[in-house]
């Protein structure tokens, strides 16, 4: 039995059958490699062409995907390649909210996104920005990221945002 190397599983996912194909959510192999940090196939599909803004049927791009999962390879790669930090879903909410969402610890990502041109300052449907999402889902690691970015007065407003949002959410539990 011969097994297949990694060159020809590159070439298979990155074949004009495979990277067409979506699932009826609209989430396409970039959407994939970028959720998975899946470095290798991204780069080939980048290589390849792929749009690396390709929304997905709500409206998230593959560096909202990574922004989530807390993928720094593939938030830098895509960020490298163009890819827009402030580009909004349905719901308004950016890489930088997706982050602030995230369940990993995706500080790290939260500096790439803002050293990549992210917007802290977006609100999204709910009107709140990246700071609130992450307090509101207890991402100390994106909180210290959004704080450390920010100068002395955004700092200030930050911080009281941050104590606001902490004692609503007691509030609500």
């Amino acid at each position: 039995m011969q097994l297949i190397n990694k060159d020809d599983v590159a070439w298979f996912i990155t074949s004009h059958h495979i990277t067409e194909a979506e699932e009826p959510n609209g989430i396409a192999q970039i959407h994939k490699a970028a959720m998975y940090g899946n470095l290798e196939v991204l780069n080939a599909l980048i290589l390849k062409g792929e749009d690396i803004n390709r929304p997905d049927a709500s409206q998230k791009t593959p560096l909202h995907y990574a922004a989530l999962r807390g993928q720094l390879g593939a938030t830098q790669a895509l960020l490298e390649q163009g890819a827009d930090p402030n580009a909004v879903d349905a719901y308004k909410s950016t890489p930088l909210h997706m982050a602030g969402a995230s369940r990993s610890n995706t500080g790290a990502v939260v500096a790439a996104l803002i050293t990549g041109g992210a917007d802290p300052e977006l609100v999204n449907m709910h009107g709140g920005r990246a700071i609130e999402t992450a307090v509101y889902n207890q991402n100390q690691s994106a909180i210290q990221a959004l704080l450390e970015a920010a100068d002395h007065a955004q700092r200030k407003r930050l911080l009281a945002v941050v104590d606001t949002a902490h004692n609503s959410r007691k509030r609500r539990i």
